[in-house]
């Protein structure tokens, strides 16, 4: 028996050292958070992306703090410019420098478009993602876009390289997947033509909205004057464990039920104001968008809601932030 015991426990002690994370499309939405922000640096001297495999420490608290570059979110439809870009249900706005379009499915996460200093629309979109992520994952895709004299044409290639512990100057998160993606363009602008190669790197985690940090390198040439290597690191400011615990105790003060529910959802919240609720897809379309304009409402409810069977994202905004939960439609 106690041998019985011992083998048992090995075993089980085997089973959990090969337990690897995994994210769903569900687990990775730009939209379960309006608004966030990193620390972002940028040069030419060259930032390590550390080892690939299994069960990585990645050890970056030495990282400089950098410039803040903050993101915000918007859905198609909603956005101004969603019409430009057939298929886009995501937006991604980098600061004031850029707007990302991105198709979000099931499946995949591409990209659709971009409007910077010109609008670019892809014709064939970019693959970003590719769902489940799970470690030794592996894609290849090209993509092709334009904005009607410019072009930018290439294929990116993904592997899922590593899985473990990122630490960052904002803490420790665990569980975290690795993503290398290599990407080959082609850029024709004005008439001329060069060659880019980048190299990003992601960390990602389950149920967080973004990336948590990032590693990008590019390389440019057949450009009349030689461009240098240039580096990018950011990092999220959400601080580590500690933050997820605040997120946790945050979405604890509000309750949705009944989950699973048919076609009435009641919402509270212990000792928070509602101020809005909106309430998601998969894909990130918005199909309810209610303002409370009633103060200190700590009760909402929604009667008659025709939503199909499946997965929601519920957002209620309080006074203390965003709350996001999850509701299943039978």
């Amino acid at each position: 028996m106690k041998k019985q015991l011992l083998t048992a426990a090995l075993s089980g002690a085997a089973m959990a050292a090969l337990a690897q994370p995994a994210i769903q499309a569900s687990q990775f939405n730009f939209l379960s958070a309006g608004s966030f922000t990193y620390k972002y640096q940028a040069g030419q001297t060259a930032v390590s992306p550390g080892p690939s495999g299994a069960n990585v420490t990645w050890n970056f608290t030495s990282l400089g703090q950098g410039s803040n570059l903050s993101y915000t979110t918007a859905a198609c439809p909603g956005d101004s410019d969603c019409g430009t870009f057939p298929g886009a249900n995501q937006v991604l706005n980098v600061g004031t420098m850029a707007k990302l379009y991105y198709e979000k499915t099931n499946s995949a996460l591409e990209q659709v478009g971009e409007k910077a200093s010109g609008t670019m629309v892809y014709s064939d979109p970019m693959r970003y993602m590719q769902f489940p992520i799970t470690f030794n994952q592996t894609y290849s895709d090209t993509y092709a876009s334009s904005n009607g004299s410019d072009t930018r044409n290439g294929t990116v290639t993904s592997t899922i390289d590593g899985y473990g512990t990122l630490q960052t100057p904002a803490g420790t998160y665990t569980d975290v997947l690795r993503q290398k993606i290599v990407e080959h363009a082609t850029v024709t602008t004005n008439g001329m033509t060069s060659t880019m190669i980048l190299t990003h790197y992601y960390w990602m985690k389950a149920d967080m909205h973004h990336y948590i940090m990032s590693i990008v390198s590019a390389e440019i040439t057949g450009t009349p004057v030689p461009v240098p290597a240039t580096y990018a690191v950011a990092y999220t400011t959400a601080t580590g464990s500690v933050g997820i615990d605040a997120q946790a105790a945050l979405a604890g003060k509000a309750d949705i039920y009944p989950n699973p529910a048919d076609k009435d959802l009641r919402i509270t919240t212990d000792d928070l104001p509602i101020g809005r609720v909106e309430i998601f897809n998969i894909l990130g379309q918005k199909l309810l968008d209610k303002n409370i304009d009633k103060p200190h409402c700590f009760s909402v409810t929604l009667n008659g809601l025709e939503l199909n069977s499946g997965h929601y994202f519920v957002k209620i905004s309080t006074e203390k932030g965003l709350i996001t939960k999850q509701v299943v439609i039978r």
